[in-house]
């Protein structure tokens, strides 16, 4: 009987989200091969502070999760992007493109206060990290090899498709194992750990939503299906907690910080864990006292 809710619950959350990842990596692999990123760099004004919001903001047109998001904040800064504006992008792009958001609004379709602050605390968290990012040096934030691309971005037409296939099915099939990982364990722990061990965390406004963002970084699941998988817990949790989870994952998780090694020094990424955990736990620990 457990295993068949096991299954249930896990086909609920793979079918629902699966078409949300392929439609995403389609979006991604077309940037990756047919956009070049000095079209994007040539639109950014001087100012560092509007830098950080534009590129907060520049999501909505890379409908993608974290993990297609560092391969592109990586190449702009081969172009001279300052990091800090990059970091805003990272931060803020996983949860501000059209995917997620219309994915959020269908798990959550009566709890406006998860979609509207999740959006909105995710877009002001990047800013003000970005900005605060923004009075160190390169030399603080970037490792080494980080270097000016000089890689040539003219390629025939065959090339092009080829490396278009390459991409999609190499991310494709990524993504689809992080969503099978994903939504088995949240099909198994909503199955197999206790109710009552939960409703004593849930009950607990601080311990609720560190829980929450320790599962986020842990799960590592692409913000492209994660409003699914925190739907499992909507019984459960109170919204500030879920929030956590919906905001905390795409900006921190163990995938992305993997991936950000690549790009960030391990010092710069202490600092963006703990930026990012204090902010968001701020801020729905304080909705959590004005809802009260």
């Amino acid at each position: 009987m457990v295993l068949q809710d096991i299954i249930t619950v896990f086909l609920s959350i793979f079918i629902e989200a699966l078409p949300f990842i392929v439609f995403g990596v389609l979006i991604s692999s077309l940037l990756h091969i047919f956009v070049k990123s000095e079209q994007i760099l040539a639109t950014l004004p001087k100012n560092k502070f509007l830098q950080n919001i534009i590129m907060s903001f520049l999501g909505v047109f890379f409908p993608v999760c974290e993990c297609g998001n560092i391969p592109v904040a990586r190449k702009l800064i081969q172009k001279n992007l300052p990091p800090s504006a990059a970091i805003s992008f990272l931060l803020a792009a996983p949860v501000l493109n059209p995917i997620v958001i219309i994915a959020t609004i269908i798990a959550f379709p009566d709890n406006p206060e998860i979609i509207w602050g999740r959006i909105g605390l995710s877009f002001m968290i990047a800013i003000i990290v970005g900005f605060i990012f923004s009075f160190a040096t390169k030399d603080e934030i970037l490792i080494k090899s980080i270097q000016v691309n000089k890689t040539c971005d003219h390629h025939h037409r065959g090339k092009k498709l080829h490396a278009f296939s390459e991409h999609f099915i190499g991310e494709l099939s990524t993504m689809a194992g992080i969503l099978v990982f994903g939504a088995g364990i949240a099909a198994a722990s909503q199955n197999l750990i206790p109710k009552e061990f939960m409703v004593s965390v849930a009950e607990n406004p601080f311990l609720a939503i560190c829980s929450m963002m320790l599962l986020a970084f842990i799960i590592s699941i692409c913000s492209t299906t994660d409003a699914f998988f925190a739907l499992a817990y909507a019984h459960q949790f109170t919204s500030p907690a879920l929030l956590a989870f919906l905001v905390f994952g795409p900006m921190i998780d163990i995938k992305s910080l993997l991936l950000m090694q690549r790009i960030f020094k391990i010092k710069a990424l202490i600092y963006l864990v703990l930026l990012v955990f204090g902010l968001v736990l701020f801020s729905t620990l304080l909705m959590t006292h004005l809802t009260l």
